[in-house]
């Protein structure tokens, strides 16, 4: 028997709290406050999977993806999902249709929406009616708009990264445009939110910088690159000095060997990441040196000397094309180096080991060349945004974006 849930076409507060996964204000929502709604999408349902313990209540949630999808096994956000939208919550699941084997699916009011809040969203030369909906936050949107609630805010929603979010970040704009649009409903974003962000075109965001601007960060970078230098020379010289006291260690002596192998070990992985700091640093003063170059070509700014907003912002997403590309090889690299130390754990032969071996080291260089080019396209992307960040006077911290990358 089904457990009766709140009336899934009805309100039950004035305010609906609509909460995802980014975590720069996520669990900033007022899960406390028996006055709001709380509501998720996805497998957020699950408050029992790891990623998802910050989750204390939620009152709603939309699962928009067809049956296959989110039936599917292998789910990498969490296996248990299906099983998860089998169980009596005793809260309603907006999804695209009834399925009886979820017991609180509610199917999706699509066509009342589309009906009552986009019938003059036309295209076409026939104006045929369109629809705009790119994601799932877009149906939290317009239900929440379709129930009435007066006041809609949002907490862990930037959608800001260069992937699907691109496309599906202008539906959710649409959405908030509606609401904003519709007497008796307002929506909120936290500070910061990357959502409905950016400079007053026209008034804001119009800034030269100057070339002197380029050659002062360039010595701040060159600066940080000369000490992150010496510092892996120095990681390098422990990492020989372990490496002689183990060659001069009793093989008998496991235990000492044994803390010696974990300590060279330590300062391999320390030596690595000081390297992938290296590396950001050369892309970013790399990134400067363009700049430096444009402000003495006058047909790329129309003025000579500075730089403006939009030529950093056209130059970044360039980069960030093959940044992603960077990033798929040095993905692809690594699978390599895995494949090939398994295999080499399993060998017996000497011979087979010892080409193993070669074929290990081949694999491990051409990651770390791939991992260094990944590195140095990571400097300069960020190097360009906070440029743009400057420019709108918003980022004035001399070295933030040379950090450690996972």
């Amino acid at each position: 028997m089904r457990m009766k849930i709140i009336d899934p076409f009805k309100r039950t507060t004035d305010t609906v709290c609509m909460v995802g996964m980014a975590n720069t204000s996520r669990e900033d929502a007022p899960f406390d406050d028996p006055n709001v709604e709380i509501w998720v999408i996805n497998e957020m349902i699950n408050q029992g999977h790891s990623h998802y313990t910050w989750i204390p209540r939620w009152d709603r949630s939309i699962q928009i993806h067809e049956e296959w999808d989110f039936s599917r096994a292998g789910n990498h956000n969490d296996e248990q999902h299906y099983l998860c939208l089998q169980q009596d919550h005793g809260k309603p699941i907006y999804m695209q249709d009834v399925f009886p084997a979820i017991p609180n699916s509610v199917k999706y009011p699509k066509e009342e929406i589309e009906a009552k809040f986009v019938a003059d969203f036309l295209r076409g030369p026939k104006d045929e009616r369109d629809k705009y909906w790119t994601s799932s936050p877009c149906y939290m949107l317009a239900l929440a708009l379709y129930l009435g609630f007066p006041m809609i805010r949002l907490y862990g929603f930037e959608m800001s990264s260069q992937t699907e979010y691109m496309y599906q970040r202008d539906g959710v704009s649409f959405w908030l445009g509606t609401i904003n649009g519709t007497p008796g409903s307002k929506f909120w974003l936290p500070e910061g939110c990357q959502l409905l962000s950016g400079p007053v075109y026209g008034y804001e965001g119009g800034t030269l910088i100057p070339k002197a601007k380029f050659l002062e960060r360039k010595a701040e970078l060159e600066k940080g690159q000369q000490e992150t230098e010496n510092k892996i020379k120095s990681i390098i010289d422990e990492g020989e000095m372990q490496a002689y006291l183990l060659a001069q260690t009793n093989p008998r002596n496991s235990k000492k060997r044994k803390e010696l192998n974990e300590q060279i070990a330590a300062i391999n992985k320390k030596r690595i990441e000081t390297m992938w700091k290296y590396n950001q640093f050369v892309g970013a003063i790399e990134a400067n040196n363009f700049w430096i170059g444009v402000c003495d070509d006058v047909t790329d700014t129309g003025i000579q000397g500075q730089v403006r907003r939009q030529i950093l912002e056209i130059r970044n997403r360039a980069i960030k094309s093959k940044h992603e590309e960077a990033k798929a090889k040095a993905n692809q690299a690594n699978g390599f180096v895995v494949i090939r130390q398994k295999e080499y754990a399993r060998a017996k032969e000497k011979n087979e080991k010892r080409r193993l071996q070669k074929e290990m080291e081949k694999a491990a260089k051409d990651r770390d060349e791939k991992l260094a080019v990944f590195h140095g396209l990571t400097g300069m992307v960020e190097e360009n945004k906070r440029w743009i960040a400057y420019v709108d006077q918003k980022l004035v911290v001399p070295l933030d974006t040379i950090k450690e990358v996972e």
